[in-house]
């Protein structure tokens, strides 16, 4: 790791005394270190670090894959709105307990619909070497660039701060089949009614999709997805040039989001904004389920008001008594509302093929 510059600041003990909890992750500790403004007063090169410590059970790492955690940052200022931390692409600190990699993800691509390029929005830790238990660090850290956030050096300092963890498995790349000898709707097949190798190397690869018994798409290989049917991959919004196949390695969640995440989920949003979100609507009573509107908790949904709040200015607070149990009552615009909000994207459904089937060479 690089070397820290000047440390102004020691271990600023952050406003999160509970770890946050959900599917056995556990990110506890969270507090700033290491303030470097040697680069001058508010300036955007200054910097500070996130620690926090990071455990989950039943990982594992062998030759052919591994699980990891997803971690990413938020912070607010005073009452201000939750916003996500930019991380430093380096000088991060893996910490004491199992041996490990951190990853940085790399800025997404601009496309004028996703996060502009140069913001890395969170990090993939993982075991470095084969093993299995409980992965388990102390004095972990990321870097977080607030000066370039247009965050003060003292709002640096007084920020509410939470790290949060996703647990997450990595797909390695590699061949897979995409369809079962079919070409009925909704199947995916090679033109004639064979399922299709995908490879790296299939460059003219066309996979045809039915929808209700007529072609709408043409996917090639791993290069992209060709919407328009015209047997060219161009571009965005004609193409789709980027579209990810599957044949490339990926992240994948491990579990269900779970019921504790979806309420770390709601309180960082603004009140109006967790209306949306809320299966039942605008519900804004103490104690009452936020499907149901009611004090029952039906289908072992248990995410409650805990606090209530008013538009648009105070959020409300919600709790949940079973965090790690699967949140259901979720729509596909809810799954990428959290996505969105975790630094993630939905997984295509190329993705899903190759992950439920396994890789074949």
């Amino acid at each position: 790791m690089k070397k820290l510059l000047q440390i102004s600041s020691i271990l600023l003990l952050m406003l999160v005394s509970k770890g946050a909890f959900a599917n056995f992750i556990n990110v506890q500790n969270t507090t700033l270190t290491g303030q470097n403004t040697t680069a001058g007063l508010n300036n955007v090169a200054n910097f500070i670090q996130v620690q926090y410590d990071l455990s989950w059970n039943n990982s594992w790492r062998d030759s052919i894959n591994w699980d990891g955690a997803w971690v990413f940052v938020k912070y607010r200022i005073g009452s201000g709105n939750w916003t996500h931390a930019h991380l430093d692409a380096a000088n991060f600190v893996n910490g004491t307990g199992t041996l490990n990699t951190i990853r940085v993800a790399p800025p997404t691509i601009n496309t004028g619909y996703l996060p502009a390029a140069g913001i890395n929005t969170g990090a993939f830790v993982y075991r470095a070497a084969g093993g299995t238990g409980t992965f388990s660090v102390t004095g972990q850290q990321l870097r977080w660039l607030y000066g370039q956030q247009s965050v003060t050096d003292a709002q640096a300092l007084t920020a509410q701060l939470r790290v949060f963890a996703v647990e997450m498995v990595f797909i390695p790349q590699g061949n897979y089949f995409l369809g079962d000898n079919s070409n009925t709707a909704n199947d995916f097949y090679d033109g004639s009614s064979n399922a299709v190798q995908i490879t790296g190397t299939a460059f003219s690869t066309t996979i045809f999709a039915y929808n209700q018994g007529s072609m709408s798409a043409r996917v090639h290989g791993n290069l992209g997805l060709d919407n328009n049917n015209d047997g060219l991959l161009q571009v965005w919004p004609t193409d789709n040039s980027n579209y990810p196949c599957g044949w490339k390695s990926f992240w994948m969640m491990k579990y269900e989001i779970s019921q504790g995440q979806y309420v770390d989920f709601l309180n960082t949003l603004t009140y109006d904004q967790q209306t949306t979100r809320m299966p039942g609507g605008n519900i804004n009573t103490v104690n009452f389920n936020i499907q149901t509107g009611t004090t029952t908790d039906p289908n072992r949904y248990t995410i409650r008001v805990g606090t209530i709040g008013s538009s648009p200015s105070v959020p409300r607070v919600f709790i949940t008594v079973r965090p790690d149990r699967a949140n259901n009552f979720m729509n596909w615009q809810d799954g990428s509302a959290y996505a969105d909000w975790a630094g993630l994207r939905p997984h295509t459904e190329l993705e899903f093929e190759k992950a439920a089937r396994g890789f074949d060479s």
